[in-house]
């Protein structure tokens, strides 16, 4: 019934447990000889330095973005770029690569029928969902495979892509800087590939946020076969440079299956039961004509999401 943080939310008086409000954790402390971590540094909000020691273990969940920036701080992470940025090696380990982000787009709809709102589309072909519940069941996340999103000569594309093209996409990611093991990453690709072609798993999700009249849907593409990184660029751990480069529609499987599940909302729009309430379509309307093909959904996919590039920098 409760989450198991709900014990230390209410007794916050618990002598054992400190909430530190605008606390800025800029590196893990390490004991000299084995590296393990010792405790943190970090900053108040008048910019006070502390470093707390921990008594039994240091536990980092701080996110996909600040996790990395603050190992690679602490000197541990990939040994050229801690000493790109002035930091000295502790641990050489891959921190920072491998990060995996998603694309999302939205597509909207005028509608007369009635609304939920906040109701993930039922996708009736693909049955099993999130914790293994079934569609239709109370709290069930139906999702899209690749059966649902593509036919004819678009599927025959997207399989011979996955098919020919994973040595490629491992090699870029290394020689961006996002993986350090191309085989490794090949494989991990290659299994995702056998997900999607052979196991009919769910690779696609979209939410309708319906209101008023409108009838939207926030698209996203799930299994990513690009990779991206996380890099510090200097050795201020308070305010220094980051640059993130998720690599956005690094793949073209990406791209094209970013594509492919926005149009599916066009095609569930436009048949029935949806068909007799949805009286127009206001985006992407006509930037995208009706017939479009794939890849003039990709452009204007990756247009509606001002990608002309992959990286950003903090």
């Amino acid at each position: 019934k409760y989450s198991y943080l709900s014990e230390l939310f209410f007794n916050l008086t618990d002598p054992l447990w400190s909430v530190l409000a605008g606390a800025n954790v800029g590196k893990v402390i390490l004991n000299s000889g084995n590296s393990s971590a010792t405790g943190v540094e970090f900053r108040d909000e008048s910019n006070q330095l502390y470093t707390v020691n921990a008594a039994l273990e240091v536990i980092m969940a701080t996110g996909a973005i600040k996790t990395p920036s603050i190992l690679q701080q602490s000197g541990i992470g990939p040994r050229a770029i801690l000493q790109g940025a002035g930091v000295n090696v502790r641990v050489d380990l891959p921190v920072g690569q491998n990060l995996v982000d998603q694309t999302t787009s939205t597509t909207t709809f005028s509608f007369s029928g009635q609304r939920g709102g906040g109701q993930v589309i039922t996708f009736p072909r693909f049955q099993v969902s999130l914790r293994g519940r079934r569609v239709g069941d109370a709290n069930a996340y139906p999702l899209l495979s690749i059966q649902d999103l593509v036919s004819g000569g678009d599927a025959d594309r997207l399989r011979s892509i996955l098919n020919n093209d994973l040595a490629d996409y491992a090699s870029a990611a290394v020689s961006a800087g996002a993986s350090g093991n191309a085989a490794g990453l090949q494989k991990i690709l290659e299994i995702q590939r056998d997900w999607i072609l052979n196991r009919g798993a769910g690779m696609s999700e979209s939410f309708d946020y319906s209101y008023d009249s409108t009838l939207g849907y926030d698209s996203w593409f799930l299994l990513s076969f690009t990779r991206g990184s996380v890099q510090i660029k200097d050795n201020n751990a308070y305010g220094g440079r980051v640059d993130i480069d998720p690599r956005y529609f690094g793949t073209e499987f990406d791209s094209l299956a970013q594509a492919a599940t926005a149009r599916y909302t066009r095609t569930v729009s436009s048949t029935q039961p949806l068909s007799g309430f949805v009286t127009g379509e206001s985006t992407p309307g006509d930037d995208v004509p009706q017939g479009a093909s794939l890849d003039q959904w990709a452009t204007w996919v990756k247009l509606g999401l001002g990608v002309t590039g992959t990286r950003l920098e903090l």
